[in-house]
């Protein structure tokens, strides 16, 4: 086979591409604003179910897919044993960073 003479050049890579869709924050003892380690955070959108487990500071966060692409409602729901169960409904943007603190009330 000839080589093409004049190859179609590969199109320039995006030089924005899309920045990740994070969900990051702590969970804390209500009243008291101690982290709370071991606390499960799931979140639950249309592309799945997706978990975190708090660390030592209280910290999580998810990273999701950039399968997301349109804004939604997802839940979260903050379980951790001795604590009362923390459930609620978030909105979710493509390509953004968003913060939530939980706070958990001791059982």
């Amino acid at each position: 086979p000839t080589p093409d003479p004049d190859p179609t050049p590969d199109p320039d890579p995006d030089p924005n591409p899309p920045m990740p869709t994070v969900i990051a924050g702590i969970v804390r003892e209500i009243g008291t604003n101690t982290p709370i380690e071991g606390a499960n955070i799931t979140i639950n959108t249309t592309e799945g179910a997706y978990v975190a487990i708090s660390s030592p500071t209280g910290s999580f966060a998810f990273n999701l897919p950039d399968t997301i692409v349109a804004p939604e409602t997802a839940n979260i729901m903050v379980i951790k044993e001795g604590y009362l169960p923390y459930v609620q409904v978030v909105n979710i943007v493509p390509n953004l960073s968003i913060v939530f603190d939980f706070f958990l009330d001791p059982a």
